[in-house]
């Protein structure tokens, strides 16, 4: 393997991302999102590290200077900076060492440094909301067969709310969707958070079916998603919420929407510039602000989140389906380091019920890394950040 040289690394104590793990032989994990991560040549990328015992310190082999305890945490930032000029991949091992001075198996990252002459190659939809109209325009088609394809080529069973009875479970409707396939002879799924969202239609209002005309069939008012890091997770096609029903509606049954996803070899790079503190999105052409906390998307006493934007990043407020852009195989992207919970839109909330207080359609970030969707009251202080093309 090609190795780079000349990177600096270092593990700072902070909250972030986590999944894929490797165990040790005392029951002593550390884990990151992926084991692989494209940085762009000169910038870097922040890698969340988490164990599953609090108290850690950690250290990357053979780069002693690249070491912090991390007092009553679980976690570290890996922040790796990439050279100059320089492409190719390097592998990095990690180690967890608790208080009792036993270590972690050894967890290899690589790091795969791209040239910056990339061009962007994944769409955003437009919301279709009064959100300033950015992205891509809406398009499905149905085929031959009745189903329907839809902008990225991806083809849904559009009656499968109807051939498949409702279950209570994930799994069983996991099943259903692949023995629909079997009979049409395609890989239908259960779609991502992501793909089931991109069915709706944000300037409908809420509680009245907010998914695209191209679906004929309005039976079904839920879906199960495959949110990779959750399993019980449902997108609500009447007001465009994801929900855990484990929270709410433990044995419900809810329907399925299956999906035959088109293969995509685009993959997802994001790096931040290590000078500025803006992320490039490399996949989508957008460049993102630095996260701030408590700021109000309208008010009378202090400058609205679109006033800051625009005097501070020559940007402006992202609409959810950009806010959704960030997602990384269903965790956020590692740009958001602050421990903001709540990233409000540019998108507003089209109540059927609406009220004197507005609300925008906003982007929750779990401690777990994992990212959720619901609406916030736009004269709360929440998270915001700044996007614009680069």
């Amino acid at each position: 393997m090609n190795q780079i040289k000349n990177t600096f690394l270092i593990v700072v104590p902070f909250l972030f991302i986590a999944c894929g793990s490797e165990k040790s032989s005392d029951n002593f994990t550390i884990s990151t999102l992926l084991s692989e991560y494209n940085v762009v040549e000169g910038m870097k990328k922040d890698v969340k590290v988490q164990s599953d015992r609090e108290g850690i310190t950690f250290k990357i082999l053979d780069k002693s200077q690249a070491m912090q305890t991390v007092i009553n945490k679980n976690s570290g930032i890996l922040v790796y900076r990439a050279p100059e000029n320089i492409n190719g991949t390097e592998d990095i091992k990690v180690i967890g060492i608790d208080a009792n001075g036993k270590q972690s198996d050894p967890l290899t990252l690589t790091f795969k440094t791209v040239s910056k002459d990339i061009q962007p190659s994944t769409k955003i939809l437009k919301t279709g909301a009064d959100d300033g109209g950015f992205g891509e325009d809406r398009l499905f088609v149905q085929d031959l067969e009745g189903d329907i394809v839809d902008f990225f080529g991806n083809t849904w069973a559009e009656n499968s709310d109807t051939k498949l009875s409702e279950v209570k479970s994930y799994l069983s409707a996991s099943i259903k969707c692949e023995v629909l396939g079997l009979k049409q002879g395609k890989n239908f799924r259960l779609p991502t958070m992501n793909e089931a969202l991109n069915l709706i239609d944000y300037s409908k209002v809420s509680g009245t079916g907010m998914i695209d005309d191209a679906f004929l069939n309005r039976t079904l008012a839920f879906t199960w998603v495959d949110s990779k890091n959750d399993k019980n997770m449902v997108v609500s096609f009447d007001n465009a919420l994801v929900a855990n029903i484990d929270s709410f509606s433990v044995g419900q049954n809810y329907t399925s929407r299956c999906i035959d996803s088109l293969k995509s070899t685009n993959e997802h790079i994001v790096s931040t510039d290590r000078y500025s503190g803006y992320t490039f999105d490399f996949s989508t052409g957008l460049k993102w602000s630095p996260i701030i906390e408590r700021r109000p998307i309208a008010s009378d006493n202090n400058e609205t989140a679109s006033e800051y934007c625009a005097d501070k990043h020559s940007g402006r407020v992202p609409n959810i389906n950009e806010l959704r852009s960030v997602i990384e195989d269903s965790g956020v992207s590692t740009f958001i380091t602050n421990g903001a919970t709540i990233l409000i839109s540019s998108t507003p909330f089209n109540d059927i019920n609406i009220s004197a207080r507005k609300s925008n359609y906003a982007m929750y970030l779990r401690e777990d890394g994992t990212i959720g969707f619901g609406r916030e009251y736009n004269e709360l202080q929440n998270g915001i950040t700044c996007v614009s093309n680069f």
